[in-house]
């Protein structure tokens, strides 16, 4: 008797194995976490916002798309379980003057590790795209450096992965002291009206001869210390008298301190680094976190970088803006050399400029408008004299 050949069960070994391909493409598609029945590798508290106006899922319109191939290599993710990946492009605008903005830094984290997985830096066009990263991760994007006048974007954007390209807008605004400002012909954002909120003091009547002191005041009331000119001057300016000795006049060296007093018709004046150390000590004796800086030398492409900074900048020039004028002078103890004073040396405060022209707090004539080139002309006769006050960073 001749033996049947057993035959292979053809459609169930078919069956289980399109069973099985079907559950991994299951598996694989993320549906189980979509409905629940298994946890996904992002924490349902990690902030993301599915509604996000400033997220825009894209294509990347640069793959030559190909429908058919497209479908071939999904149903291939979806069996093998290989990631698929995409791009995140960040896009620095100013909405409000339709300005696509360059130079702005961003980073981009992983959201759930913190580790950073690349620092963005946007181009001409306001952009900067990322390497291919994995699709159904979360990733965090922070502004971590804004080019001026813009104030930095602290707000943080936090997707998951889930398109060729994931677009994330951030609308930059100016600082606040901006009042005007413009796109050059080489795409660069000039400003072309800055003011700062100086204190306006003047000198007279208690400190006939107290430019000095009175525009450090004005300084340091920026910055949010409640002195005024007079106890500074009383308590924290170097001062040292005339007096005659051999038939000669001798008076302080303005380098280390005032000549004379600033309540009297009589004074003189002092440079930059005695006025400098006054706002140190009274600083130091109310436990402060500032510090005054001594910018004498500083050049006038120097000075106005700090004033478009935000930060006024006190500045020797002279009263009428003309060039100095050395028409007088005393001895100094200290060499027995004969110094020459200038008649007409005032001290200011710059807090902003319109084109061509400086906002100028004089503690003379208060608030004013002069010529940027005339002032610094005037500035550079004296010595480039300045002064600031910086806030200290906490570390």
């Amino acid at each position: 008797m001749r033996r049947r050949k057993s035959r292979l069960p053809i459609k169930p070994i078919l069956l289980i194995a399109v069973l099985i391909v079907v559950g991994m493409m299951i598996f694989n598609s993320g549906l189980l976490v979509d409905i629940g029945l298994l946890k996904g590798n992002i924490p349902d508290d990690i902030g993301i916002d599915p509604n996000d106006p400033r997220v825009i899922a894209k294509v990347d319109e640069s793959i030559d798309r190909n429908a058919v191939r497209d479908v071939v290599n999904k149903l291939v993710d979806l069996i093998t379980g290989r990631v698929e990946q995409g791009r995140v492009t960040v896009v620095a605008e100013d909405t409000s003057r339709d300005f696509k903005l360059a130079g702005f830094k961003f980073e981009l984290q992983d959201a759930i590790t913190k580790e950073v997985l690349e620092t963005l830096v946007t181009g001409e066009d306001g952009t900067a795209t990322s390497q291919l990263i994995d699709f159904k991760q979360a990733y965090k994007v922070v502004q971590i450096e804004a080019s001026a006048p813009y104030v930095e974007n602290n707000s943080e954007i936090i997707i998951e992965m889930s398109s060729p390209i994931m677009e994330l807008h951030y609308d930059q605004v100016v600082e606040p002291f901006v009042l005007n400002y413009s796109l050059n012909q080489e795409g660069i954002v000039k400003i072309d009206e800055l003011k700062l909120d100086v204190p306006v003091l003047l000198q007279k009547p208690e400190l006939p001869n107290g430019c000095e002191i009175t525009a450090l005041t004005s300084l340091l009331n920026f910055a949010g210390y409640a002195i005024d000119k007079v106890t500074l001057s009383d308590n924290y300016l170097p001062m040292e008298p005339f007096y005659k000795k051999d038939n000669k006049l001798y008076g302080a060296d303005p380098n280390v301190a005032f000549s004379g007093d600033p309540k009297d018709p009589g004074g003189w004046f002092v440079y930059a680094a005695p006025t400098v150390k006054a706002g140190e000590d009274y600083i130091r004796s109310v436990a402060g976190n500032h510090e005054v800086l001594d910018l004498t030398g500083s050049t006038k492409e120097m000075i106005m970088s700090y004033v478009e900074q935000g930060k006024p900048i006190g500045i020797w020039a002279t009263r009428d803006l003309s060039l100095a004028n050395f028409g007088y002078g005393w001895y100094l103890e200290s060499t027995d050399t004969f110094f020459n004073a200038a008649t007409n040396l005032h001290c200011m405060v710059i807090y902003g400029y319109v084109g061509d022209k400086l906002y100028v707090m004089d503690p003379l004539e208060g608030s004013m408008i002069y010529d940027a080139d005339t002032l610094f002309k005037s500035y550079e006769s004296l010595g480039s004299r300045a002064m600031f006050v910086k806030e200290l960073r906490n570390e």
